[in-house]
């Protein structure tokens, strides 16, 4: 009787070999037409995100709105509704989210836009005054320290060719700005239907998160479904901590940065002040990307402000690497520096800005399931879980 059940086992084993194999094969042969029609895939995808543009908007609103949502509930209407002075909890909640970030917005528009626009404007129209001044300060090093003409020169025709295609580039970008502002005008109208969208997303977002779980427990085991409940609640925690400290922070630093150029009386205060803030929700490499362009603008209108300005960036940016960054994002992404730059360099390589500033949380999130992953396979093994225990050659790996 043992013989025939060995030669079933055999025959289970191997036709799971075959399976794998084939599934192995036809994801292979499917990949490769994948990247042999790549053109066609790329232009499909990108239709089918212009059409489900609008439901990606309202998820994305839903998704920041939903943490100022869930804090006025919890703070401020639960207890009007427990004493039943508000039927509908949820609809003034969204109405009270709604009209914030509505004046938000409309304070932004109406203060900071004109400012940039203007100080870009300035910028623009003196740039040759600017580009004066500069060479002025330069003959002015070159005449105090006795350096020589002919170097001097060839930096002098470098500079009048950098600053010509400066005003040339510029000029030039008018246009395509121009053409820029259309196609945002042209998706405002998604911008409104996903604003739609997010409403009856935050109104119902219990109902469609149960309906989900609903979904995966019918498809998957319940252990399986546990798992990928655990792992939606880590990666929602990261990504919401990471985005709302790494705002306020840089939030935080523009200011510092708007104060302290209003009161050394440097110009363009308000655009430095926006390039520096934005740039700084960037980890790692946001406060160069954002300082190399402020301090060429300082240089071309006032090198001595540029100076100065270059000695408050470093100043500003130890504080908030050191001081200010870790107490509002604490232990959010528990990534060392080498995976932090992997991750913006990735996310940046796919997907632009958007990718730069995402891609610190989501390489969190992987890490976090990695090693996960790792140490239940290491607790089954009975291995010890510290790295550092891996660390020496000949010392032998113990519990």
């Amino acid at each position: 009787m043992k013989i025939p059940i060995v030669k079933q086992e055999i025959t289970c084993d191997m036709r799971a070999k075959i399976v794998a194999n084939s599934i192995v094969v036809f994801i292979g042969i499917c990949l490769y037409f994948l990247f042999l029609n790549w053109a066609r895939v790329e232009g499909f995808f990108g239709h089918l995100v212009h059409i489900l543009a609008p439901f990606i908007y309202g998820f994305a609103f839903a998704y920041l709105l939903s943490v100022p949502l869930n804090y006025i509930e919890r703070k401020f209407l639960y207890r009007f509704a427990q004493k039943g002075k508000f039927k509908s909890q949820r609809v003034l909640s969204i109405f009270i989210v709604i009209i914030l970030s509505l004046a938000i917005i409309a304070l932004l528009f109406s203060v900071l836009l004109p400012q940039l626009a203007n100080n870009f404007s300035i910028f623009v129209s003196n740039i040759s005054q600017y580009a004066d001044n500069a060479e002025n300060f330069v003959r002015f090093l070159i005449d105090k320290y006795n350096i020589s003409s002919a170097i001097v020169q060839t930096y002098v025709d470098e500079w009048d060719k950098l600053m010509d295609t400066m005003a040339d580039k510029l000029t030039d970008y008018i246009p395509i700005i121009l053409e820029y502002s259309r196609n945002v005008t042209s998706g405002l109208l998604n911008v409104l239907i996903g604003i739609i969208v997010a409403i009856y997303m935050l109104f119902s977002k219990e109902r469609f998160c149960a309906q989900v779980k609903k979904m995966l427990y019918a498809l998957w085991e319940r252990d399986t479904v546990t798992k990928v409940l655990a792992i939606s609640r880590q990666s929602n925690r990261t990504f919401i901590d990471f985005l709302a400290g790494k705002i306020l922070d840089s939030f935080i630093i523009g200011c510092i940065c708007f104060v302290f150029m209003y009161l050394a009386d440097f110009p363009y205060a308000v655009l430095i002040s926006v390039i520096i803030g934005v740039t700084n929700i960037i980890p790692f490499f946001g406060p160069f990307i954002g300082a190399i362009p402020s301090i060429f603008i300082l240089f071309v209108v006032n090198p001595m402000q540029a100076l100065w300005f270059a000695v408050f960036v470093l100043i500003l940016q130890q504080f908030d690497g050191n001081i200010l960054g870790p107490k509002i994002l604490g232990a959010s992404t528990g990534l060392s520096s080498l995976w932090v730059i992997f991750a913006i360099l990735v996310g940046g390589g796919f997907f632009g800005f958007l990718g730069m500033v995402l891609g610190v949380p989501t390489m969190a999130v992987i890490y976090a399931l990695s090693r996960t992953f790792i140490e239940s396979k290491l607790k089954k093994k009975d291995l010890p879980l510290e790295t550092l225990d891996y660390a020496s050659e000949d010392k032998p790996i113990h519990t």
